[in-house]
């Protein structure tokens, strides 16, 4: 019996990963596989790392670790500038965070098939949550991970149910670093270690302390770079245009059913409304019964787990930048606990059923997270595309051929030609958003002579004001919903 639940267990597994791969295989040769310029940016100050720029958080942002950039500068060392090294790291930061999820499910006590799904429910992803994981942006899927390793130490610690200085440290370690990340994560990483905390309130040399120092340890250059800019991390990142209750309505009939792949940005429907109401109550329902399960479990680990998908909403409401939820993007910030609160409900459910239903099920899970919160959203938003990065690539091109390697315009059309040239052609960023990430390039180009600086704006941008020479003096060529000027002269 045993022998055959481990044959399961592994063409589950199999069965999953191969799905997993295929679908971000879609995804890259998509309109959803474009390198972006947040991504472009975390290539590029992997670059500027290797000349000698030590930023310890994203430039103009005041929060965001840029962990990321760091890891990734030797590959950019060996490879060069390349969209797939980006595209592959993410992935894969997202693959060892289904390795972890599975792992803490197991320490939890649900069985092989069920940690398995669990570990799936992470890589094969809905669609907006599949892009996700194939965009390098800073400290998205690093912070994934650092959240999932955080959970495991946790669970494992609780499940032991004694405290030690090492496993301490290394949790104080991995939650600071996972705030250090991105503040989003604060939202789940207080909630999960409240049971803990609890359960070691009176170990002060054997939980406190040590936990104290590890977080402390992973985050002193970000406590000392803001002692010395005048702690700018304790503001938030924009104003505030709407309310606390409009931003914790807005989760629920906007961010959960994007996150599951049963709506477009636009807010239209991918499925038929009656089936998406259908899938957004069964997943209701099992969360909240795996809540309730862990809650009455008595296990500490397993309250661990449940508080983060009661708590973290009105937390996550209380943050003015995650009012955005168009690409669901925030979903990253529960979707480890959803996914575990749901397996748990779900495990309980199963059981109820004869065994080979409850097999034949585990392998259906998969196959059915495809094709109902996977293949429709890609179909509606991620049509393919021959060259996911046409428009940048022609753009680097065509200055080349005018031999110009200054480009000012646009903040999502300049970092990705920057990043496609491998740092040849040096971009400033004009106009609106004016978002400097990176000063040294926008210090080459704006000093550069406005005869070899080229331009680059969208089509609804009156550009009259912003080009230095009249207009006349350039060659204009349309790049996708893009006008490129070029110096005549160039």
């Amino acid at each position: 019996m045993g022998a055959a639940r481990t044959r399961g267990a592994t063409a589950l597994a199999t069965l999953t990963i191969v799905l997993g791969l295929w679908a971000r295989w879609r995804v890259l040769g998509s309109v959803q596989g474009t390198l972006n310029a947040d991504e472009a940016y975390t290539g590029l100050q992997a670059m500027a790392i290797l000349d000698g720029d030590r930023p310890v958080v994203i430039r103009g942002a005041a929060y965001t670790g840029t962990l990321d950039a760091y890891v990734l500068a030797p590959f950019h060392a060996v490879f060069g500038a390349h969209p797939t090294v980006l595209k592959v790291y993410a992935s894969v930061l997202w693959g060892v965070a289904a390795i972890v999820m599975w792992a803490c499910a197991r320490r939890l006590g649900l069985g092989q098939r069920a940690a398995v799904l669990c570990g799936g429910g992470l890589w094969v992803a809905p669609g907006p949550l599949l892009v996700l994981s194939t965009r390098a942006y800073m400290s998205y899927a690093s912070g994934l991970l650092l959240v999932t390793t955080s959970v495991l130490l946790i669970v494992v610690s609780l499940e032991r149910g004694a405290a030690d200085r090492r496993s301490s440290v290394l949790i104080g370690a991995a939650t600071g670093l996972a705030v250090f990340a991105h503040p989003m994560f604060l939202t789940v990483i207080v909630p999960v270690l409240l049971p803990i905390a609890h359960r070691y309130r009176r170990e002060p040399t054997r939980w406190w302390l040590p936990a104290a120092a590890g977080a402390l340890a992973v985050n002193l250059p970000f406590l000392a770079w803001n002692a010395r800019n005048g702690w700018p991390s304790l503001d938030q990142p924009v104003a505030a245009s709407d309310t606390w209750i409009e931003r914790l309505g807005r989760f629920f009939t906007g961010l959960v059913p994007r996150s599951l792949g049963l709506m477009g940005e636009d807010g239209s429907w991918v499925l038929p409304p009656v089936l998406a109401f259908a899938l957004l109550i069964a997943v209701t329902v099992m969360a909240t019964s795996g809540v309730a399960t862990a809650l009455r479990s008595y296990r500490s680990a397993r309250v661990a787990i449940a508080l983060p998908m009661i708590l973290c909403w009105p937390a996550m409401a209380s943050l003015a930048n995650l009012s955005f939820v168009a690409d669901a993007r925030y979903a990253i910030i529960y979707l480890p606990f959803l996914v575990l609160t749901v397996a748990l409900g779900a495990d309980r459910i199963a059981g109820r059923l004869p065994t080979g239903a409850r097999s034949v099920g585990a392998l259906a899970v998969p196959v059915v997270m495809l094709v109902l919160t996977v293949v429709p959203w890609l179909r509606s938003q991620a049509p393919a595309t021959a060259e996911a990065n046409g428009v940048a690539a022609s753009v680097v091109s065509r200055l080349n051929d005018a031999s110009i390697t200054r480009l000012s315009g646009h903040y999502w059309a300049v970092l990705p030609v920057e990043y496609l040239s491998d740092g040849e052609v040096r971009a400033a960023v004009s106009g609106d958003p004016f978002v400097v990430r990176l000063p040294r390039s926008q210090q080459i180009a704006e000093a550069s002579d406005p005869g070899r600086l080229a331009h680059i704006y969208p089509f609804s941008v009156d550009v009259t004001e912003r080009l230095p020479l009249p207009a006349e003096q350039y060659r204009v060529a349309e790049v996708g919903g893009l006008r490129l000027y070029i110096p005549s002269d160039g």
